[in-house]
């Protein structure tokens, strides 16, 4: 479990990352919603695993 927590946080701040990454290349719109869609999708995914 506690190596599932660290795999989970190293992936959500690789997923922050990306998302932060792909805003300041793009500054557009579509750019900005990817990234609430990456960051949205890892909560998601972070509450159906761990509750």
């Amino acid at each position: 479990m506690e190596f599932g927590q660290w795999l989970y946080y190293a992936a959500l701040g690789l997923a922050a990352l990306v998302g932060f990454v792909i805003v300041k290349k793009v500054m557009s719109l579509l750019g900005k919603v990817i990234a609430l869609a990456l960051l949205a999708a890892a909560v998601y995914f972070a509450y159906l695993y761990f509750f």
